[in-house]
């Protein structure tokens, strides 16, 4: 964070620095050296240049690691020194010039009296900024604060309830502890003893230890105090406390991305040396992998361990130490970039095949892992109290009635269609299986009825045999009863696999659809998308049937092929011959069809889309008086699509029809060879055997020609998903965890399109938006304003140019994680079907009275209390219950009740009357979050810290209300127009 000087203070530093010059020595700081902090009691007032402020480990009174950046003071600014610390620090604080030069003070002296009316202002204003720059250095490997924040001003008094917590407001306040104990970062203990006080600014706050009171001061009332010094060695001796534990957290995530980049090299090396070993004999894969050390997310890991997913110590569980929020399996499924969903444990649900669950024990609610055993049954995993052992009846019957179940996700790149059979098999190796094994043994049942008829033809009946004839009806019963159950067991396996299957693949596509950039949904209306979300589950479903059905008609073919050549090897080769026949004749059908499946699958999604449309349009619809001409562009549509589709059940007809006349062709072919073979001593017994070996032959290519014919139907599907499996999420496991986000925004040179051929929206944009400050953007239509937005959302990328939050390119960050802490409000945004709660809530993990307080913050506590149901009165989408205004002060009460370091408005009170407006603006002014409105009305940005008056895509003007209106530009000229 750079600090910068308006003209107002600057000019009243150059007159504090004659009063402060005489107080001490003007000198250069030694470019590029090293001057240590930690046991310093100086000030530095720098006048010119540029000083880095550092954090390196220490380990035996030496110093280790690499340099941790905290700040960056440009003069005029300040450096103080940290004077000697209660406790002996893990830390040591390092500042480095660029050029810098400085008046250097004795602290101590200075600060053990009020400072004088002539420097009040100035070392307040210092001190302010070197409090906030300090600040935001140490947060940045801080949990994102979950309390409720009260903005502490100087001259208030807050109590904090607890779950909430105490934060500066616009700038530094400094809390005095009046009652009670507090932890500075939730870490260092503060006491009322009335000794020292601990400054605040928007990013750092002050936890309750129980009960707890506490008076603001602005940095100007601090500096009349006797002995002010000591108050800022009691904010650098609870500052390095928590920084020990800020540094710890970034090295353990810097090891894990370290052990994650070396991982993913050792087993690339591992499955290509695997690769070769496996040519000679089999080499076992490696579970791998160190768990977390939460009982939760060990709980998590295990039961995701039969799924292959792989839960490690993310930067997001690491970030969590210090932390007193219990861990929930929503955060661990985000550190894993993995889905879950809550299930509820009915009846006797340990006699089912659920999958893996994470379950909770009912009588403390410690996690437990629920894995299926291989045996049957469920095993049952305690990491709490390490320990392991089979799931019983009563231990099941005793855990909570909701477990969590999860869902892996698809690979981040670009996907085929055999690429999700193959996601689909992983992990189905006992029930194919299964299905091998039942499969081999109907087969070889199958072989009795030929045997049995060749014995009865050829011994029994000649003969006269007619005990045997008995044994043999009876060894057929056994052999059907027994080929009913091999049947019956494969089948199970088979439709376990595919409902698993099924499950996973499709939560798969799911996820992999949100995770999608939203240029994506951007090239394909609606109803067009959903019927290829659809088609990808048709395409599972077809291709795993046409697999199996596929297999198993293969391994029946292949015990009646024996026979046949066992029989009469001559008369084999013409089945062989006759099955050839029929293949090239299902790939002729299915190659005829191709053509109009395609056009078919095409006409199908418009027609989907279409019809949404005039679904969702239809009040317009009937205003305009255009059914008739709704109803002549759907039947056109309709009407060619039912063309399409007769043609191809023309050919199929066809198919259906040689194929019906198949089998007795052949028989009757089968019977011209065998009279033909006049040397043959083919008996009646062996002939009637190979008849009935023929006919369970061409019984089962009969399944391989619809699955010949299924193929070349797949296919249009396959290429109607590929834009979506072809499409890469916008996050991957390369991007990075952005951490606790400041509010800190830094818009550089941006320039973008939306495409090669569109001209450009924005040129050359450059701004920046500090913590806490309320940023509004004005200007014309089409000026970029709500590209800016969606830059800003990572909805789009620049051209060129950067967008950085807290100096990090927004490119190089997990934008999800970015946008889980902002919060959002768009003139077009709707409320969602469901009750008023749910509305409100959203994806937020909020309470009750957070509930509460995000309606009252938007004004529209005293509507919902009014209504019937209260917060539980039911909405439908788009609903006529709720006013324009209400309906954007449920989207204002959504965004704030997370908690956001962001917020973005775009005309998000343009349906809000004064009144309504002023409590909003009120209630929002409270939070110690950056704000950045777009907005037209004058109310709406006079209270900005700047305004930026933007134009074609540039920043033609900036600066508060007052100062752009006595600039006679754009802005005062668009401001005249509401005033006239």
């Amino acid at each position: 964070m750079e600090v910068t000087v308006t003209p107002s203070a600057r000019s009243t530093w150059e007159d504090a620095m004659v009063i402060l010059a005489a107080l001490g020595r003007r000198e250069p700081l030694p470019c590029n050296g090293m001057l240590p902090l930690t046991l310093d009691t100086r000030l530095w007032l720098v006048e010119t240049g540029t000083v880095d402020v550092f954090a390196v480990e220490k380990g035996g009174g030496e110093r280790l690691g690499r340099r941790h950046h905290l700040h960056t003071v440009t003069g005029p600014g300040l450096l103080a020194g940290f004077g000697q610390a209660k406790a002996q620090p893990n830390v040591e604080i390092l500042a480095v010039s660029r050029g810098a030069t400085a008046t250097v003070l004795d602290g101590r002296a200075l600060g053990a009296a009020p400072a004088s009316a002539g420097t009040q202002i100035p070392l307040a204003w210092l001190l302010d900024r070197w409090v906030e720059g300090m600040g935001t250095g140490l947060v940045r490997n801080f949990a994102p604060r979950s309390a409720h924040p009260l903005p502490l001003t100087a001259g208030g008094s807050v109590i904090p309830p607890e779950g909430s917590v105490v934060t500066g407001h616009k700038g530094v306040t400094w809390a005095h502890l009046t009652a009670g104990r507090g932890r500075y970062m939730g870490i260092a203990d503060l006491a009322s003893d009335g000794l020292s006080m601990i400054p605040l600014s928007p990013e750092t706050w002050l936890a309750p230890a129980g009960d707890m009171a506490v008076t603001g001061y602005g940095s100007p009332g601090l500096l009349t105090m006797a002995n002010w010094w000591h108050h800022i060695q009691c904010f650098h001796d609870a500052y390095l406390l928590c920084l020990d534990l800020s540094l710890d957290n970034q090295r353990k995530m810097e090891g894990w991305r370290l052990e994650k980049r070396a991982g993913k090299i050792a087993d690339a090396l591992s499955a290509t040396f695997g690769r070769f070993v496996r040519l000679v004999r089999d080499f076992p894969e490696s579970a791998g992998g160190e768990g977390p050390v939460n009982a939760l997310a060990v709980a998590c890991a295990i039961a995701c361990r039969p799924l292959g997913i792989t839960i490690e110590q993310s930067p997001q569980l690491i970030r969590r130490r210090g932390d007193d929020r219990p861990l929930t399996v929503e955060e661990v499924t985000r550190s894993a970039r993995i889905r879950a969903r809550q299930v509820a444990l009915r009846g006797e649900w340990w006699r089912q095949d659920l999958g893996p669950l994470v379950a909770f024990a009912d009588e403390d609610g410690r996690p437990l892992a629920v894995v299926p055993n291989p045996k049957g049954g469920y095993r049952l995993h305690d990491p709490a109290r390490a320990a392991e052992g089979e799931l019983d009846v009563a231990t099941a019957e005793s855990l909570a009635p909701m477990a969590w179940t999860f869902y892996a996700p698809l690979p981040d790149g670009p996907l085929a269609a055999m690429d999700l059979l193959r996601l689909g098999f992983r992990h189905q190796k006992r029930d194919i299986a299964v299905a091998l094994i039942a499969g081999a043994l109907g087969g070889f049942m199958g072989m009795m009825l030929p045997i049995a008829t060749s014995s009865v033809f050829q011994t029994i009946i000649p003969g006269h045999h007619t005990s045997q004839l008995v044994q043999v009806g009876l060894a057929l019963v056994m052999a059907a009863a027994a080929s009913t159950i091999f049947k019956i067991t494969g089948d199970v396996a088979l439709l376990r696999m595919e409902g698993r299957i099924a499950g996973h693949l499709q939560a798969g596509i799911i996820d992999r659809l949100l995770r999608l950039p939203s240029s994506f949904f951007s090239a394909y209306s609606t109803g067009d998308l959903a019927q290829r979300t659809l088609t990808v589950e048709m395409v599972r479903k077809a291709m795993t049937g046409l697999v199996l059905s596929s297999f198993l008609a293969g391994i029946f073919s292949i015990f009646s092929l024996g026979l046949l050549f066992y029989y009469q090897p001559m008369t084999a080769l013409v089945a062989l011959l006759l099955l050839l026949l029929m293949l090239a004749f299902s790939v002729w059908v299915g190659a005829r069809q191709l053509a109009t499946l395609f056009e078919g699958e095409a006409l199908s999604g418009n027609i989907i889309s279409l019809v949404l449309q005039l679904i969702s349009s239809i009040q317009k619809l009937r205003v305009a008086g255009a059914e008739d001409r709704a109803f002549v562009l759907w039947g056109r549509n309709f009407a060619e699509l039912r063309t399409r589709t007769a043609k191809s059940r023309r050919i199929a007809n066809l198919h259906a029809t040689v194929m019906a006349g198949w089998d007795i062709l052949s028989l009757a072919m089968v019977f011209l060879v065998v009279s033909m073979a006049a040397g043959s001593n083919l008996e009646t017994g062996q002939f009637l055997a190979f008849v009935a070996a023929f006919t369970m032959f061409m019984g089962s290519l009969t399944q391989v020609s619809r699955a010949v014919i299924q193929c070349f139907n797949v296919k249009p599907m396959i290429d109607r998903t590929k834009p979506l499996l072809d499409a890469v999420p916008e996050v991957d496991a390369s991007k990075e965890d952005p951490g606790r986000l400041s509010g800190d925004i830094e818009v550089n040179n941006v320039y973008f399109r939306y495409d090669h051929e569109s001209p450009r929206v924005l040129n050359g944009l450059t701004l920046q938006v500090r913590p806490g400050e309320f940023i509004a953007l004005v200007g014309p239509s089409g000026c970029g304003k709500s590209t800016l937005m969606k830059l800003l959302l990572g909805f789009e990328r620049p051209e060129a140019g950067g967008i950085f939050l807290d100096g990090h390119d927004l490119r190089t960050l997990d934008v999800q994680a970015v946008r889980r802490q902002v919060g959002v409000v768009l003139q077009s945004g709707r409320v969602m079907p469901g009750s008023i709660y749910e509305n409100i809530k959203g994806a937020a993990d909020a309470t009750v009275d957070d509930f509460w307080e995000a309606a009252r913050m938007a004004g529209l506590e005293d509507d919902i209390r009014a209504m019937p149901m209260g917060m539980h009165t039911m909405l439908t989408e788009g609903s006529a219950a709720l006013s324009g205004g209400q309906v954007q002060r449920m989207l204002i009460a959504r965004a704030v009740v997370s908690k956001p370091r962001l917020l973005l408005f775009d005309e998000a009170t343009s349906a809000l009357d004064n009144r309504t407006q002023a409590i909003v603006t009120q209630s929002l002014s409270k939070l110690s979050v950056t704000r950045i409105a777009i907005a037209h009305r004058l109310s709406t940005v006079k209270d900005a810290d700047r305004i930026y008056v933007l134009k074609d895509g540039r920043v033609i003007e900036v600066g508060n209300y007052d100062e752009l209106m006595a600039k006679n530009g754009l802005f005062s000229e668009l401001a005249r127009r509401q005033l006239t």
